[in-house]
């Protein structure tokens, strides 16, 4: 599957000699090595040649960002217990007042 995309991603690379695209079908995976991946090239408008090295990185896991410590994290992350839901619930229930002064008293 990766190669087919990063085939078709040289594919839109223009030959040095005549600047003609490349077609799908003319580009050869040669092999890999660490992050470098190899592949051939055949230009269908001049018959050049080329060889393409292209480097090839994974992103990395997206991290959170945040400025708080981490014990101002650890205080505010934790499990919601159905009962947390329960008392939410009968409290709003019965509330009747405006949510702005409800939490600016925080």
């Amino acid at each position: 599957m990766e190669q087919e995309v990063l085939k078709r991603i040289v594919a839109a690379l223009k030959c040095s000699q005549c600047s003609a695209s490349f077609a799908p079908e003319k580009v050869s995976f040669l092999g890999s090595k660490e992050d470098v991946w190899y592949f051939m090239v055949d230009c269908s408008g001049c018959g050049n040649r080329e060889m393409v090295a292209a480097l090839v990185q994974h992103a990395a896991e997206p991290q959170q960002c945040t400025d708080l410590t981490e014990s101002e994290a650890g205080r505010l992350v934790h499990a919601v217990k159905s009962d947390d839901l329960i008392d939410m619930h009968r409290y709003l229930k019965d509330f009747s007042g405006d949510f702005k002064s409800l939490f600016t008293g925080m």
